[in-house]
């Protein structure tokens, strides 16, 4: 755990504290404005090539404003044009997969008699991860960041420890979340699936859910941590952490307010981790012990209301 508050140190030790409050106050602005007009609600009623490039422009803002003011505070020297382009990209990549819930809509008909929206969303997830793993790998690849690819690496034994004290510290936290109204009406998220009233076939129906749902969150720490933490600080230095942050906040508009607001502080944290570390493997770890944790808080915190 020493090993860990230390790089947390050091990273706030040689930040330009004004940009980090720039940062903060840019990411809360863009919070402020998703609850209060909903526009996350908005988004997702898009469709097609609407929602696609409706997320890629909030995504370009949510992670190229914060690059712009680490320029203007004279943090980080790179090249505008291939940045901006690195950017957009980025944008559109994480863009068709939040809005392309359809790749396998053809399996409505091949499974129509076996409840066909169940199948389409436990294997549209991992789908997903493989065609996002391949574009990843694709600008990893561009950006010569080297190995491990994408932070695919075993932690070291002595870091284990620190990261299942971390997910220690988050089960009180969790566990008052689990009281409030807006998080039982999110979670548990398979709650919302057609699933048997009871009996094995649930337990199993739920069991196969959590693993494809545990999927996303691989391709999330491979996208946030892997590529936009590792490989970008390769490209422009150890304030790209920053706007992974805020980007990594906006994902998470359309959740209870306090997780996304929670989600900048924890995805700045995993970021400087896996930098230091050339790792995402604590933050895999972390990240899919907490949605599961959730799961399981939201599922008890329904059945005592």
């Amino acid at each position: 755990m020493h090993d860990i508050l230390g790089y947390i140190q050091d990273y706030w030790k040689n930040t330009d504290k004004l940009l980090l409050a720039l940062v903060t106050v840019f990411t809360g602005l863009i919070v402020f404005i998703n609850y209060r007009w909903q526009l996350d609600a908005h988004l997702s009623r898009w469709q097609g090539f609407s929602r696609w490039a409706g997320y890629t422009i909030l995504y370009s803002v949510t992670y190229g404003l914060p690059f712009l003011l680490c320029i203007a505070c004279h943090t980080m020297k790179v090249p505008l044009v291939p940045l901006a382009g690195l950017v957009l990209v980025i944008a559109a990549l994480f863009a068709f997969k939040v809005s392309s819930t359809t790749i396998l809509s053809s399996l409505e008909t091949l499974f129509k008699e076996h409840n066909p929206v169940y199948w389409s969303r436990i294997l549209n997830t991992p789908l997903k991860l493989l065609l996002l793993t391949i574009a990843m790998w694709l600008v990893w690849r561009y950006l010569k960041a080297g190995n491990p690819v994408l932070g695919l690496s075993y932690p070291e034994n002595k870091h284990i420890y620190a990261y299942l004290i971390m997910l220690g510290i988050m089960v009180p936290l969790i566990a008052v979340a689990a009281m409030l109204p807006s998080f039982i009406d999110y979670y548990p998220k398979f709650s919302k699936l057609p699933l048997p009233e009871s009996g094995f076939r649930r337990i199993w129906m739920i069991f196969l859910y959590e693993l494809s749902y545990a999927t996303d969150f691989i391709g999330i720490e491979l996208f946030f941590r892997g590529l936009l933490a590792i490989g970008m600080v390769h490209f422009a230095g150890p304030m790209a952490i920053l706007p992974m942050a805020a980007f990594y906040c906006s994902i998470h508009f359309g959740k209870p307010l306090g997780e996304c607001i929670s989600s900048f502080l924890g995805g700045l944290l995993l970021g400087i981790i896996a930098w230091r570390t050339k790792s995402i493997a604590g933050g895999l770890f972390i990240h899919i012990g907490i949605a599961w944790l959730m799961e399981i808080a939201g599922y008890l915190g329904n059945r005592l209301k």
